[in-house]
């Protein structure tokens, strides 16, 4: 230490007590070998040392013994002691303490329950990373399922059967799609708990987990007879022929007519329409922010949205009722839109699988498949492939091409 006076003392509680100093000060015992008091002229600490040497690598350590106003010289005489015994054994007194801390950390990190880690890392993960609509849904999955099963649970002793039993649990209750959801959403918590040391790195045992296969979704497909049908009732629900609110069969057309996800257009906001250019430029969409062509038809629809919506409405379809929670604040299509069906005479399907009509009908047209992936908003052809969906006389109109030609290449 620069500035710093080097002596040999025998310390004693007089001699240390009474130190006194504008200098800093390095004071070696002379009794015990290694030991010395380092003293500090500006803050008047006085800190013991033990300088040892590891009998078999010849590396020199520095080891703090403690300071003056918590021991004795008595206390520290003995622990530097025992210390030079260590050492003597061939042992390393820093590097065994620095195990032990590192071992009580590990301990109190693994003594913390399931449940409050998923606190921790609502807080740190998926309130950061995640969309609001995905917190609602994960927020279900955790208060619903993961902390009544798995909350109690302390972290180290979370493992491959307790999470086979939760897994199987949720599939036999739901279904094999739920539960697969449930252990993803867990993996993930896994993941995070690894890069929080509370779990050792590269341990996740959820892959290990035998899933269930989904079960396929039988999409409903409009043709042209059902779009007729389809855009007749929505006509009436929109001239107030139903007990719903006519606002909500306009956003079911516009859904029809853009090929936009349900959320996309009951939060589609004012600010996010460009009329002129025949576009909606979607702030937060699934895809992120996006730009999604419009027909004039749509435009018009839009348009009439716009002279029906509240002046002091940041969006084009507003919830009916103002409400503080989330699920309530976004205008509710379902049961206008299964009104729609039952007086269109149409069998069951999903808002959507609006889209999935969309995207099947311009394929029918022959419409290229990059375009049609722009219009839906995918990142991939392959996912705008699987909207694409061949109706039933479709097909049999194909297989018909295919055996008159085979047959005529027959009889020629």
């Amino acid at each position: 230490m620069k500035g710093c006076k080097y002596f040999r003392q025998s310390l004693t509680d007089y001699y240390v007590r009474s130190l006194k100093s504008k200098s800093d000060m390095q004071i070696t015992d002379t009794q015990i070998h290694g030991l010395h008091l380092r003293y500090s002229a500006s803050t008047g600490r006085k800190i013991f040392y033990l300088s040892y040497t590891l009998k078999y690598t010849r590396r020199q350590r520095n080891i703090r013994l403690g300071s003056y106003t918590d021991f004795s010289i008595k206390d520290i005489r003995y622990r530097a002691l025992k210390y030079r015994q260590m050492v003597s054994d061939g042992r390393d007194p820093m590097q065994e303490l620095q195990d032990e801390t590192k071992r009580k950390e590990i301990e109190l990190r693994n003594r913390k329950t399931v449940s409050e880690l998923l606190d921790e890392f609502w807080d740190k993960y998926i309130v950061i990373n995640k969309k609001r609509s995905s917190q609602r849904s994960d927020k279900g999955i955790i208060e619903n399922s993961i902390r009544p099963a798995l909350g109690k649970t302390f972290i180290c002793e979370l493992d491959l059967p307790k999470l086979i039993d939760f897994y199987n649990d949720i599939r036999k209750r739901t279904s094999a799609s739920t539960a697969n959801h449930h252990i993803a959403l867990v993996s993930t918590f896994w993941n995070w708990c690894e890069r929080y040391k509370y779990l050792p790195v590269n341990s996740n045992p959820c892959k290990l987990i035998e899933k269930g296969k989904n079960k396929k979704i039988e999409y409903a497909v409009l043709d042209e007879q059902g779009y007729r049908a389809f855009f007749n009732a929505v006509e009436q629900g929109i001239n107030g022929q139903s007990k719903f609110n006519t606002r909500a069969f306009r956003a079911i057309k516009v859904i029809a007519l853009t090929a936009c996800r349900h959320s996309e257009i009951t939060k589609l906001k004012k600010s996010e329409l460009d009329l002129d250019n025949h576009r909606l430029n979607l702030e937060d969409s699934k895809t992120k922010a996006k730009k999604v062509p419009l027909s004039q038809l749509a435009i018009q629809e839009l348009q009439k949205a716009l002279e029906e919506s509240p002046a002091d409405s940041e969006y084009v379809f507003p919830a009916l009722r103002q409400s503080t929670k989330v699920e309530e604040s976004e205008l509710d299509l379902r049961k206008p839109f299964a009104w729609v069906l039952q007086t269109a005479k149409l069998p069951y399907m999903r808002i959507h699988d609006l889209r999935h009509s969309f995207a099947s009908f311009a394929t029918d047209m022959g419409e290229d498949i990059h375009a049609i992936k722009e219009v839906l908003g995918h990142k991939y052809t392959t996912t705008t492939e699987i909207y694409t969906h061949m109706r039933d006389t479709r097909k049999i109109e194909t297989a018909n091409k295919v055996v008159n030609r085979i047959m005529f290449a027959q009889a020629a």
